[in-house]
């Protein structure tokens, strides 16, 4: 199970750092290919996120559910990967798409092998690099001579990799949302309130982000539990390709997400909450033939240097949150000190 992760961990930084960053920067304009490549972005993120879930999943069925949520995404991806070699691309857009995708032809055919073993349960079969280093504990023991002197040692070396996979993997679900793969509430706060009693806090900018999804209770009614929670695994991917690498977004629970937003300037943060309140906005969800749109409103504080405390962080980000749904929702709101 260890190799897998790994191994995952592997496909999902080779695809995010190559489709997202190359081909953003080739496309420059904010066009109908720009919008091809956020999309790209967006599910690529998403669906590297359910296979490493995948992976994480004990229940067969749960796991199947998770493997054909992946399926799904793929072919997304395919299809939006068509439309955008279907546009007119110049050299330098032609000659620098084929370079990503030949870097990361290996890693897909890696992601088709996980899969298979996902779905034969031969988890312990995933590929794995020369080198890999494996987890151990030793215990030496001195072996006496017959005059009391020291004559030589048995050393004991025990494989703990499997149970200390296990204690990450608990790590990890106490600390992650299990539907879009992103922190939870408990580890958000906790990021938090490091970054605010930090030793250089002052030296750097901080803002917060509250997103409250408008509407998302009609389609969670209307279509059901299995199309509320796809639509949020989207938009959380979606909401992801928004941000720097740096920033962290989490799912505080419901319908509800926040983003700690560190090194970062007021103007960029507002920029940022901009951005994913139209990528919410503009993703069209189709269920079963039927399409559905949500909205975001969006709360924004820039945290003072003289702030230190998670509470007074919390409420001013969810004030402002608030404003947005009373201004008349799908906005951006800004707390003034």
């Amino acid at each position: 199970m260890l190799l897998l992760l790994l191994a995952v961990t592997v496909i999902g930084l080779t695809h995010i750092r190559l489709l997202g960053d190359q081909l953003t920067a080739i496309v420059a304009e904010r066009n109908q290919k720009s919008e091809y490549v956020v999309k790209l972005h967006g599910l690529n993120r998403s669906r590297y996120q359910s296979l490493r879930l995948a992976t994480l999943i004990e229940d067969p069925f749960e796991r199947d559910a998770e493997l054909m949520r992946f399926s799904r995404m793929v072919l997304d991806f395919i299809r939006v990967r068509e439309n955008f070699q279907a546009m007119p691309l110049d050299s330098d857009e032609f000659t620098s798409w084929h370079a990503v995708r030949a870097e990361v032809r290996t890693a897909e055919n890696l992601a088709d092998d996980i899969v298979e073993l996902v779905q034969a349960e031969r988890l312990d079969e995933a590929p794995a690099r020369d080198g890999l280093e494996y987890e151990v504990e030793g215990q030496c023991s001195p072996v006496h001579a017959s005059d009391g002197e020291i004559d030589g040692g048995v050393l004991v070396m025990r494989d703990v990799s499997e149970a200390r996979e296990m204690q990450r993997k608990l790590h990890w679900q106490a600390n992650h949302d299990s539907l879009t793969g992103l922190i939870n509430r408990h580890l958000f706060e906790e990021r938090v309130s490091r970054a605010l009693t930090g030793q250089r806090r002052g030296q750097f900018p901080m803002s917060l982000l509250f997103i409250d999804l408008d509407h998302f209770k009609q389609v969670y009614d209307s279509a059901g539990h299995a199309a509320g929670d796809e639509l949020l695994r989207q938009l959380a991917g979606g909401m992801q390709a928004c941000m720097r690498e740096s920033d962290i977004l989490a799912r505080l629970g419901g319908d509800e997400f926040g983003v700690l937003l560190l090194s970062c300037p007021d103007g960029m943060a507002e920029k940022i909450a901009r951005d994913v309140r139209e990528a919410v906005a503009g993703h069209l969800f189709v269920w079963q033939e039927t399409s559905h749109r949500v909205g975001a409103s969006i709360g924004v504080v820039h945290v003072p240097p003289l702030w230190n405390t998670l509470d007074a962080c919390l409420a001013a980000a969810d004030a402002a949150c608030y404003k947005a749904k009373q201004g008349g929702r799908n906005d951006v709101v800004v707390h003034r000190h």
